[in-house]
């Protein structure tokens, strides 16, 4: 390389490498601090929680990178310098592109799938009719053995159940006539 001078990275080792970066779309470049630099490499971007619970981004090469420059004491907290940094759980969805795989279902038959919660809720449930709020009363204060039961409610049976602070799911159920229709 006689004649060219070699690049050198916009900081130094020494500092921790959470720096802001500025992408400019299109450009190809991308302003790492103050300086500008081609992008020809590509970052991961974890987040990051110091010991005293400031949280931050920080940009790496990949995950050795970072647990190596964590080691190292590298990487700080930009707000109280803590050198104690986690990783902790983004926000973030990626998605990659994998192969779905073979006979996975195109779309969800959602006719057969109401079906199958109303078979199985008739019988693996106890129905006990109009009487279900005054069962679950029941079973929340120990009075009766706890079991799954389904019935009806009214509006002010149901304000009850709340208050108490009992929980309870409302499904539509068809009617038998509908179920022969079908």
């Amino acid at each position: 390389m006689v004649g060219k001078r070699r690049r050198s990275w916009p900081f130094s080792t020494r500092r921790s490498s959470v720096l802001p970066v500025t992408s400019h779309r299109g450009t190809g470049e991308a302003q790492i601090g103050h300086r500008f630099c081609k992008r020809e490499f590509f970052l991961i971007v974890f987040d990051l929680e110091c010991a005293q619970g400031h949280r931050f981004e920080g940009w790496f090469n990949n995950t050795a990178s970072f647990e190596e420059q964590s080691l190292q004491k590298l990487v700080t907290c930009p707000i109280c310098s803590d050198t104690q940094v986690r990783r902790v759980l983004s926000p973030v969805a990626t998605k990659t592109a994998r192969p779905e795989p073979e006979g996975a279902p195109d779309r969800i038959d959602y006719q057969r799938l109401a079906k199958e919660i109303v078979h199985y809720v008739n019988t693996h449930f106890e129905d006990v009719g109009s009487d279900f709020a005054k069962e679950a009363l029941k079973m929340h204060y120990g009075v009766t053995e706890k079991k799954s039961i389904k019935g009806s409610a009214t509006a002010a049976e149901e304000k009850i159940l709340r208050d108490e602070k009992i929980e309870f799911f409302k499904l539509p159920m068809p009617s038998p006539d509908e179920d022969k229709k079908n």
